[in-house]
């Protein structure tokens, strides 16, 4: 009897890399997310019970990523297991587990989840208070829909070659352009926030003084100052210089 692939399966093995870091330990780490996201698939395409144990004990091995990413990986295995090529997965997880997690933590922990929260904080300066609501639809809707759900159809769509697709989808000049339109973003806020809220700066292009012109340009240093620290130094740092502005413009 021969079986393949479909959608069911690959909604189950969805579902359940929800539950991805649930057994997260610090020896193996995410090995036993890993097992549990595929099981259902490895016990459809091995034969016994004897194989099934086999597979488990060949790849309960130090496994470390990350999570919105993994299904990458996931994709891969599948159409491996399918393929009964099971024996390439062990060098393919341990090759692609670092690039993906370095990948990942910068989309979702360095720039979407912070460029969100400054959509967000925009909407709610100018009392839009559903604003909060743009975070986490559309934070959920890339990463726990898009990356987690069609990852792992572009995984199994291109097996060991995903490499070259995941290349081509060019993420990191994306990353640079959405932390280019952030920093826009930060800096017309901030001047907002100086000219509506607290009238610091009173602008007009019709009538415009030396003080009005001054202010502009030390925001502008400002912004592009915060910016080559932000490169130079750890970010925590430039997050409290941040807050320090605030506390003064607030005052």
């Amino acid at each position: 009897m021969s079986y393949s692939i479909t959608l069911k399966d690959f909604l189950i093995v969805y579902f359940r890399s929800f539950l991805y870091q649930n057994l997260l330990n610090d020896k193996y780490f995410q090995n036993f997310g890993f097992l549990f996201s595929l099981y259902p698939i490895v016990e459809k395409f091995n034969r016994s019970k004897k194989a099934v144990k086999i597979f488990m004990v060949k790849n309960f091995e130090y496994f470390n990523t990350n999570p919105y990413l993994a299904s990458f990986v996931f994709g891969v295995a599948i159409k491996l297991i399918e393929e009964e090529n099971e024996d390439k997965l062990k060098k393919f997880k341990f090759d692609m587990m670092s690039p993906l997690a370095a990948l990942g933590d910068a989309i979702s922990w360095g720039i979407l989840r912070s460029f969100l929260v400054l959509i967000s904080v925009i909407f709610i300066f100018f009392e839009y208070y559903t604003g909060v609501l743009i975070f986490f639809i559309i934070y959920n809707l890339i990463l726990n829909v898009f990356f987690r759900f069609f990852g792992l159809i572009i995984g199994y769509k291109n097996g060991l070659n995903v490499i070259f697709k995941i290349a081509g989808m060019d993420l990191q000049n994306k990353i640079a352009m959405i932390k280019k339109i952030g920093l826009i973003m930060w800096g017309a806020t901030v001047f907002s926030l100086l000219q509506n809220q607290y009238k610091i700066i009173d602008f007009s292009f019709q009538n415009i003084s030396i003080n009005q012109l001054f202010s502009i340009l030390i925001l502008t240093f400002l912004a592009f100052f915060l910016y080559k620290l932000n490169k130079l130094v750890i970010p925590m740092v430039t997050y409290l210089i941040y807050l320090v502005i605030i506390i003064l413009i607030s005052i």
